[in-house]
Formats: structure tokens, C-alpha cells, sequence
């Protein structure tokens, strides 16, 4: 199959965004399903199909909501610096 990258049989072309997770009204928390619903949206309408999730672990109803609508995600491990 090369060097596609394919979901149910089905190749997809991944137009990403990064996603930082920041509300002006509650910081890395969402205010609402609302809030969340809005970003996944403003994202499609702009002809993304996917994000890039950064250096945090997003709230479960974002990944819900995404999954629903087919808004594809990556998601990253937040990274401290811890040295064991």
C-alpha cells in the first residue's frame, strides 16, 4: 500500500492542525461542550481534517466529540523533562 495512510480501507490525505488546548476563558480547560464542539467545527470549515494534539493530555469529551463528527486526532505525550 505504500506510503498512504488509510482508516477503514479508505486512504486519507491528512491536512492537520496543531492544537494547543488554550481558552482565554478557562486556560487548558474548555468552558464548555460548546467551546469544544465550536473548535472541532472553525477546524473542518477551514478544510482541515484532523489535529495535532500538543503537549497535553485533552479532555476526554474533546476526543467524544471529535470521534462523533470524524475529526481525526494525534496525540502527544507532554514531555517534563523528568530524568530517571
Amino acid at each position: 500500500m505504500g506510503e498512504y495512510f488509510f482508516i477503514n480501507g479508505k486512504k486519507v490525505f491528512q491536512r492537520l492542525v496543531l492544537a494547543q488546548g488554550f481558552y482565554p476563558d478557562g486556560i487548558y480547560t474548555a468552558p464548555s461542550d460548546e467551546a469544544l464542539q465550536q473548535d472541532i467545527k472553525l477546524s473542518m470549515d477551514a478544510g482541515f481534517n484532523e489535529a495535532r494534539l500538543h503537549q497535553k493530555i485533552f479532555e476526554e469529551r474533546f476526543l467524544y466529540h471529535c470521534d462523533r463528527t470524524g475529526y481525526l486526532v494525534w496525540g502527544e505525550q507532554g514531555n517534563w523533562r523528568i530524568r530517571l
